[in-house]
């Protein structure tokens, strides 16, 4: 049984599984198979290991000489009540080529990493392959139909099922270019793209001919709408479900095993009340883009920040697909202008997030309403003692607890009767 459809797919036999998987599934981000052969129960995320599991454990219920049908669990088969739930043929839900080719080209540039250059060749390439094999195909249906005596043309839609503009002779038409792309990634996946958020001017000085000028350019960090991020992943079924159906620890043997088992969560005005809140936790985090041995390491570090909800299990909420992008910002941007300056549009969103008729959001074509707001930041040594509005760094600017000098003084204080010694005990 698939339950990725909006009407869930059954059938008694693995090969028309595979197939429902291979035509509707293969290239989805979530794909996720659970074996069903004798309660087997072995899950897989990807088509092929699926595939190799059945070959290597569940031999014995092939039936030889059926191929194409491959794998039956013959015991399924007596069960009638089974039987009667499958799908009929008309239920099948209609594929969409250009969603899965649409689904092809992100998985080439997302998980195989392929450049904007290398993916415009692929599909290129792509096309005019599937093109060679279409004319193919037409001759050899024209030679078939002139062997019985049939004219091609005399047939209805014959003609239109060969025509370049058919889906299947020219697969990614609306997807041919980055914007074309971009925009089926907006309407259909729920892309949500980083927008430039600009705090301030700095000015340069270039040269323009025999003249200098000086030229104005912005300081901007790179910032993913908070609660459009939101709304995209609660569009997403099993989050949806993680945030409706909060797991809270029922072994009532007073242990800590997530955030919501804490008291702070517990005694939270929001949480403590509205336990399907959104409960928002923040991570900042600074890295190196270059050789962190080199002379260019502080000229090109960045400051990331990434979000996730404290809703989802955390067996699940450590998983990459989980983690959310928030902001990108220069580490000299965050040294000119501080921290509050790069948390305010963030803030800005929290803010609506937790006004008391909370946010609406539009989820599966429908307007439903959450409040929520951040749980707790975390972060390392240094973004906390940054976050928190302390001093950054390990070492302390008051040497000595004695005296309360600090790092220059201390230098300065050469004579005994200036430092203090120190007794011990015995």
């Amino acid at each position: 049984m698939c339950s990725g459809n909006r009407v869930p797919f059954v059938a008694l036999d693995i090969a028309t599984i595979f197939n429902h998987y291979g035509r509707y599934h293969r290239h989805d981000a979530n794909f996720f198979a659970t074996c069903s052969v004798r309660g087997c129960g072995a899950s897989y995320r990807k088509l092929e290991g699926f595939r190799s599991h059945i070959r290597r454990h569940h031999k014995d219920v092939v039936i030889p000489g059926d191929f194409a049908g491959g794998i039956v669990d013959r015991e399924a088969l007596r069960d009638e009540n089974l039987i009667q739930g499958i799908n009929e043929p008309q239920d099948a839900p209609e594929m969409d080529f250009q969603k899965r080719n649409a689904l092809f080209l992100l998985k080439m540039k997302e998980v195989h990493q392929l450049t904007e250059i290398a993916t415009t060749t692929l599909l290129s390439d792509t096309t005019s392959l599937v093109q060679s094999f279409v004319e193919r195909v037409e001759d050899k249906v024209k030679d078939c139909l002139e062997n019985a005596g049939i004219v091609f043309e005399d047939i209805p839609g014959m003609k239109d099922i060969f025509s370049p503009d058919n889906e299947m002779t020219n697969p990614f038409t609306g997807l041919k270019t980055k914007t074309e792309q971009k925009q089926y990634f907006q309407d259909h996946f729920g892309l949500v793209e980083p927008e430039r958020y600009v705090l301030g001017n700095y000015h340069v000085h270039i040269r323009s001919g025999t003249k200098r000028k000086m030229v104005a350019k912005p300081d901007e960090m790179a910032l993913v709408p908070l609660l459009k991020s939101l709304e995209a992943m609660l569009n997403d079924p099993s989050v949806i479900n993680e945030i409706e159906h909060p797991h809270i620890n029922k072994t009532n043997n007073g242990r800590i095993y997530d955030y919501c088992d804490g008291e702070a969560c517990k005694s939270h005005p929001l949480f403590s009340r509205n336990p399907s809140a959104l409960q928002i936790i923040v991570y900042f985090d600074e890295v190196e883009c270059v050789n962190p041995l080199g002379s260019k390491t502080k000229k090109h570090k960045i400051g990331v920040f990434y979000y996730t909800l404290a809703n989802i299990q955390p067996k699940y909420r450590s998983q990459l697909k989980s983690i959310q992008l928030l902001a990108i910002v220069k580490r000299s941007v965050i040294n000119k202008y501080g921290i509050n300056a790069i948390l305010e549009p963030i803030m800005e969103d929290i803010i609506e997030l937790e006004k008391e008729t909370g946010y609406e959001f539009t989820i599966s074509g429908k307007k439903r309403t959450f409040r929520g707001t951040i749980a707790f930041v975390s972060s390392d040594n240094l973004g906390s003692q940054e976050l928190g509005g302390f001093k950054v760094g390990p070492g302390a600017n008051l040497r000595c607890r004695e005296c309360m000098g600090c790092a220059e003084d201390i230098k300065l204080m050469v004579e005994p009767t200036t430092v203090f010694s120190k007794s011990f005990p015995g």
